[in-house]
């Protein structure tokens, strides 16, 4: 019993070694391997790079080449970039030069101030071509000039998008507007502008004429229900 019991424990041991022995011929087998699988012209670049087995530490033997390999491969890529720029193969990347041209341009848009502009300016606005400058021209001379840039609206064909369009773009000085003088302007003048008409032009000028010894002004027509209180803050741009 003792002999057989001896024969098993010995034989367990061997068979623990040999599993020791292949798993070390194993990993042995791994690295030949993988090193086998450098091509030769990496070996040689990296030739300088070993593994010092005493300190596993990773030590240069001449530190030289490395570098320069690494230098060299930096500034191919710096060239074939360049060229694949050139070729088209990359986005344009505008340099300051560009930049600053732009800034330069932007600053040169001028805003165009509607009552001195021309039909060429006015042109030159998004949403208006020939036909609706020569209207905008025509609507400027009925009134005497804008107050207001949101006058444009009142232009048959000038809707809120068309105007969203250009109103950036323009500005109005009131001070060039033409007013009227009360006193002395005759039926056909009054009548002329948009906001007054024939019919108040006529009750303006009733109204004046009956009351010969004092001043006709925009105040008295308001107090006198002739105008409302509406058409007086538009009129007040256009009467003197």
């Amino acid at each position: 019993m003792r002999r057989e019991k001896f024969s098993k424990s010995h034989a367990s041991q061997i068979v623990t070694l040999v599993f020791i022995l292949l798993a070390i011929q194993g990993v042995l087998f791994l690295f030949a391997r993988d090193e086998a699988a450098i091509p030769q012209e990496k070996r040689e670049n990296y030739g300088s790079l070993v593994i010092n087995s005493d300190t596993s530490r990773q030590e240069y033997k001449k530190g030289e080449k490395p570098i320069q390999n690494i230098r060299e491969r930096v500034e191919q890529r710096s060239e074939r970039r360049v060229e694949s720029t050139k070729s088209g193969l990359f986005p344009y990347r505008p340099k300051k030069e560009d930049f600053n041209s732009f800034k330069e341009e932007k600053k040169a848009i001028q805003p165009v101030q509607l009552n001195t502009a021309d039909s060429v300016e006015l042109v030159s606005l998004p949403g208006i071509g020939p036909y609706y400058a020569r209207k905008i021209i025509q609507y400027r001379e009925k009134l005497g000039g804008f107050a207001e840039k949101e006058q444009l609206l009142e232009i048959f064909g000038i809707d809120q998008e068309r105007f969203n369009m250009f109103s950036g773009r323009i500005t109005v000085d009131s001070t060039y507007i033409s007013k009227i003088d009360l006193q002395e302007a005759t039926y056909e003048k009054l009548s002329s502008n948009p906001y007054i008409g024939g019919y108040l032009a006529r009750s303006i000028i009733r109204f004046r004429e009956s009351r010969s010894d004092m001043v006709t002004d925009l105040s008295a027509l308001l107090m006198s229900n002739i105008i409302k209180i509406e058409l007086y803050n538009i009129l007040k741009f256009y009467i003197r």
